[in-house]
């Protein structure tokens, strides 16, 4: 199995039984100079296993709010750059 890492979740479009996740990376920053959001990689699932998904991240999220590891402000959306 391969990792990839991501800063954060890009644009969701649902068509045809699927759903397409695009996932950003900030790329080209340098010394003093922030770098720019870019497609990192597109996650292309089921909607049943999407939904699957989103029940076990929002089940995770709710124990370490509980666990105090994470707090409400930062499980909400904040946007890293704009693009």
């Amino acid at each position: 199995m391969q990792d990839y890492f991501v800063e954060q979740l890009g644009n969701l479009v649902v068509g045809a039984g699927v759903i397409r996740l695009d996932f950003m990376r900030i790329e080209g920053g340098s010394a003093g100079k922030a770098g720019q959001l870019q497609p990192g990689m597109r996650l292309v699932m089921p909607l049943p296993a999407f939904a699957q998904a989103v029940d076990a991240m929002n089940t995770l999220r709710d124990q370490l709010v509980a666990d105090g590891v994470l707090t409400r402000t930062q499980s909400e959306v904040v946007p890293l750059l704009k693009n």
